[in-house]
């Protein structure tokens, strides 16, 4: 038989867009496990024709020819 642990995480943070790079930083907490984990990212933004799109955060000119995630906003 196996088991699963599942617990109940909640988190505070702060987003920040500057300079074309956004940065998370999230502190999550767990209630059963009473721990916290830190999550930080950095992400470089670029435009292409329309669109958004994240990449490493230091993006250069011959990288946006790469794909990366694209940004998708929904009201």
């Amino acid at each position: 038989m196996s088991h699963t642990e599942s617990s109940f995480f909640w988190g505070r943070g702060k987003w920040l867009v500057h300079d074309n790079t956004y940065c998370v930083r999230i502190e999550w907490n767990s209630k059963d496990f009473g721990r916290t984990v830190n999550e930080a990212y950095c992400y470089g933004i670029y435009a292409k024709g329309d669109r958004l799109f994240q990449g490493p955060p230091m993006i250069t000119p011959a990288m946006t020819s790469q794909k990366f995630g694209e940004i998708r906003f929904s009201n």
